[in-house]
């Protein structure tokens, strides 16, 4: 549990920095008129739709995928709690 934990904020942690460069990119565009690059606008918009597929997955898993498998085991509810 600790491991899909830390996985889940290490997810998180790329999409927030993936979606504050592409405002970064968004800045420079609208306050200098700065010629953007649509196929790197692009890049980050697929790869933040990949990470929030990914996120959402992973927190299936640490909310009803590993509770469920631990319950089959045998494991106390306490122990997925620390």
């Amino acid at each position: 549990m600790r491991e899909a934990r830390a996985e889940l904020a290490k997810l998180k942690d790329q999409r927030q920095k993936t979606q504050e460069e592409y405002e970064n990119i968004l800045r420079q565009r609208n306050l200098r008129a700065f010629q953007v690059d649509p196929q790197k606008l692009d890049t980050l918009t697929a790869k933040m739709t990949e990470l929030d597929r990914l996120i959402a997955e992973k927190e299936t898993q640490i909310s009803t995928t590993i509770p469920n498998e631990a319950r089959r085991a045998g494991v106390p509810p306490s122990v997925l709690s620390q």
